[in-house]
């Protein structure tokens, strides 16, 4: 199947993809081609190389589309190994080498240490973007940053020119993880670098070019409170805008600057438009042990200054990723039924940094989770919480929590929604699944616990065998079809909940896989869930 490469602005009625055209090899090599769009015709760019013991990952185009360079992963031996099959462990950066014509590997990234991960061209084609710590060839390190820099980088010299930004608090982007939210704006078509783009609490956008800055500020200048993305066109005349809020989903106008007129295009859900909802806040606070953290709290729509009232710690799944400011269904689903909402972007969570992220280095139960409870404990200081009232809900890493808060905080919780949740990192660990298969596995040993030298150390962070502690109410959901948290998990929990006597409410969907997708799914979760709060929250 081809997949889309670049849709190449400079180039009209031109795309890049990617697919195997090699009858010998269908399952593996994925080439690059331009394809005229006019007369169909393919013409290869680049063909992927064959590696030895690496799987190939993504190329490094330059801004006339000519692969630079490219990424890949180790890809080696037994699984006895350190470097196991696809394991997550390492990545490499390759760059095309013009004494020899051949691509020389010049950076090797080891999963949750310092690496830079190059990302785009500048338009000599020369100097290359990248983001993270400024590792040398040779790995010694340029500069070290804790929070991942842009920097510039000589492809000719091979050495670092310039760092070009950086944010003591805040990653400018995190590839490593998935975390792909930093970029370097460029007008490709006139040849412009016009400014830099990247994540804190919010979106935040750094100038190069004075007159871009002109028209981006005039158009938020429009949408005051709104969160406002613009596509321009070739011509930096015509833009495409999209809108949103914490409170408001996605709005989509067409701004004809030369005219002075903006257009509606399209809302996305307009029936919601006459519902009011809560005002989701970033927060930012000191943990127990000194680190800082961020994270969000929604509080319902008609709340009263200074009137304490029942809450949610709603975590968020990965657990390497983050919340993000914007409106939230689940969240505004309870701050519209009266409940205020705390969102701890806990350690391990994405764009905070190295010692961020190691600091949760196997902390599953012990330091992230301190970090929910220092969350909401942190809201309680501030007037906001009805400590007699609280529960904890989440998906996924998530769900793991509401059973971590249920069982070893009983007397804080009133009850837990653990939702496609793991119950027992033992058996998890030793899933055949694809998440916890020999591809990822050797990650999850690194950053969770390994499966044999820290059994202990996993048998204590499992939920499982603390059952006995629940005093509040449980409401477990799950799919049949789940292939990042298995089935097994949800069957496992109900077999012993239910031999200990414990009551426990559970929804099983055999449609669904890991989260609910079905309208008809969905709208019944959600009615239950509601129930379920409202029976447990006064």
């Amino acid at each position: 199947i081809p997949m889309m490469v670049d849709t190449l602005p400079q180039f009209p009625n031109k795309v890049l993809i990617s697919v195997n055209r090699r009858p010998s090899s269908v399952w593996k090599y994925r080439d690059v081609y331009m394809v005229d769009l006019n007369t169909n015709e393919l013409t290869l760019v680049a063909a992927e190389p064959a590696l030895e013991d690496e799987l190939f990952g993504s190329w490094i185009l330059d801004n006339n589309a000519v692969p630079r360079g490219f990424s890949s992963n180790h890809d080696k031996g037994e699984d006895s190994k350190p470097n196991s099959p696809r394991d997550g462990l390492f990545e490499y950066y390759y760059l095309y080498n013009v004494a020899d014509g051949s691509f020389e590997k010049i950076w090797s990234c080891e999963n949750r240490e310092a690496c830079f991960h190059p990302l785009t061209f500048d338009f000599d084609d020369r100097h290359l973007f990248g983001v993270g710590q400024a590792i040398n060839p040779d790995g010694s390190i340029h500069e070290y940053t804790d929070t991942n820099a842009l920097w510039l980088f000589d492809t000719k010299t091979r050495k670092f020119v310039e760092k070009v930004f950086h944010d003591k608090d805040f990653d400018f982007s995190n590839p490593e993880w998935g975390d792909n939210n930093g970029y370097v704006l460029k007008d490709i078509v006139n040849k412009k670098l016009l400014g830099l783009s990247y994540y804190t609490s919010k979106r935040e956008y750094i100038y190069f070019d004075q007159n871009y800055a002109n028209i981006r500020t005039g158009i938020e200048s429009a949408f005051p409170g709104q969160t406002v993305s613009i596509n321009p066109s070739d011509t930096m005349d015509k833009f495409i805008i999209n809108t949103s809020s914490d409170r408001h989903l996605r709005t989509t106008y067409l701004y004809d600057l030369k005219k002075g007129n903006i257009q509606l295009i399209d809302k996305y859900a307009p029936w919601l438009e006459e519902y009011e909802f809560g005002k989701m806040q970033p927060i930012s606070f000191t943990a127990r042990d000194g680190l800082k953290l961020h994270g969000y709290m929604t509080l319902p729509p008609n709340y009263k200054k200074g009137t304490k009232i029942p809450f949610i710690v709603h975590p968020h799944g990965g657990p390497h990723a983050r919340d993000r400011y914007g409106f939230r269904p689940e969240v505004q689903l309870y701050a519209t039924r009266g409940y205020g909402v705390i969102q701890v972007n806990f350690r391990g969570s994405t764009g905070y940094g190295l010692k961020h992220m190691n600091a949760a280095k196997k902390q599953w139960s012990l330091g992230m989770h301190d970090d929910l409870l220092d969350g909401l404990f942190w809201a309680n200081e501030q007037g906001y919480v009805d400590m007699d009232n609280v529960c904890i809900s989440g998906a996924s890493y998530g769900g793991y929590s509401a059973m971590v808060g249920i069982t070893k905080n009983a007397d804080i919780f009133k009850c837990a929604v653990n939702y496609v949740g793991v119950v027992n990192l033992v058996s998890i660990m030793g899933d055949k699944q694809w998440m916890f298969s020999d591809m990822g596995r050797p990650s999850w040993n690194k950053g969770m616990g390994h499966q044999v030298d820290d059994r202990e150390l996993l048998e204590r962070a499992s939920p499982i065998n603390y059952l006995d502690n629940i005093k509040g109410e449980l409401f477990v959901v799950h799919g049949r079809k789940d292939r990042n948290v298995s089935y097994k998990q949800v069957l496992e929990l109900k077999d012993a909940l239910e031999d200990k006597g414990i009551p426990f409410e559970y929804m099983i969907r055999g449609d669904e896989a890991h989260g609910f997708y079905a309208e008809t799914n969905n709208l019944e979760l959600y009615t239950e869930m509601e129930k379920f709060l409202k029976r447990n929250l006064n």
